[in-house]
């Protein structure tokens, strides 16, 4: 999402280094430094309309290698490290909504009236939630019950992020949710999450001015980092639009009236996998 206007004062370019940024969000806050920091140039002999166009060219040859890069990240994260390849894939109801690596797979087995690993003659292993939880409210009382007691042992880092905040759990986002669980353990089980993320810019004679936020110190995740003007996950029950207002209001007090008027512009999808995780 971009947002136009002049909410407020924008402040001068941020000075920082790309390495400041969370890998999740490299794309988006790339054109402040792809952006000429000094101002236009002179722009002599070209219009108003064409000096606008030369900063914003530079900003989309430089995502596009940014993205190139980001892609031989991945690339290599999943040659050097485990990968999907080497997870199970997790199926609810005949449908894969998620890739579960081996260590997680291997604990979640001892609860095998909610997860159970099957093998086909032919077909590879994958883990699966147990048929007779029939429904959407089932479903999410089982695993909710793994997981708490799961963090209660302390099995895994990241159950000690939780937030009483269910995701939603589907192959696709336009698809009916099969259950929702913990927030914090959606790595553990590698299944798809969705956020909204917000820019916000203004042109002032001829230059692009963006609002970043810098992350709080003692936040669980990329503290002190740079940030979208607002951003958040996608909980149970939002949608993309409710999400976006909710966060704009939460993190820059933005009122719900300007926030309506945020452009979407497009998606970004990346792979994350880190130690017992995949995101």
């Amino acid at each position: 999402m971009e947002l136009e206007g002049s909410y407020k004062r924008p402040p001068s370019p941020v000075p920082c280094s790309v390495q400041e940024y969370k890998s999740e969000e490299l794309l988006m806050l790339t054109a402040v430094r792809t952006l000429d920091q000094r101002g236009l140039r002179d722009g002599r002999g070209t219009s108003r309309q064409q000096r606008h166009k030369a900063p914003l060219k530079r900003a989309v040859i430089s995502t596009w290698l940014l993205f190139r890069k980001i892609r031989l990240f991945v690339c290599l994260d999943l040659l050097l490290g485990s990968s999907k390849a080497l997870c199970l894939p997790l199926r609810v109801a005949g449908q894969q909504v998620g890739h579960v690596p081996q260590a997680v797979a291997k604990r979640l087995c001892q609860y095998p009236s909610v997860f159970s690993v099957s093998q086909g003659k032919e077909a590879p292993a994958y883990m699966e939630l147990n048929v007779q939880l029939a429904s959407w409210e089932q479903r999410t009382a089982a695993v909710q019950e793994v997981l708490q007691e799961l963090r209660d042992q302390q099995a895994f880092p990241c159950l000690k992020e939780w937030r009483e905040e269910l995701y939603s759990v589907r192959p696709y986002f336009c698809d009916t949710p099969l259950f929702s669980m913990e927030r914090a353990a959606t790595p553990l089980l590698g299944v798809k999450r969705y956020g909204a993320h917000l820019n916000g810019y203004i042109w002032q004679n001829g230059q692009m001015y963006m609002w970043l936020a810098r992350r709080a110190s003692n936040k669980p995740t990329y503290p002190g980092l740079l940030d979208n003007l607002a951003a958040g996950g996608i909980a149970t029950g939002l949608g993309v639009t409710e999400t976006l207002i909710k966060e704009c209001q939460e993190e820059a007090c933005i009122p719900p009236s300007l926030a309506a008027q945020a452009k979407p512009v497009g998606t970004i999808s990346l792979p994350l996998h880190r130690s017992h995780r995949y995101y």
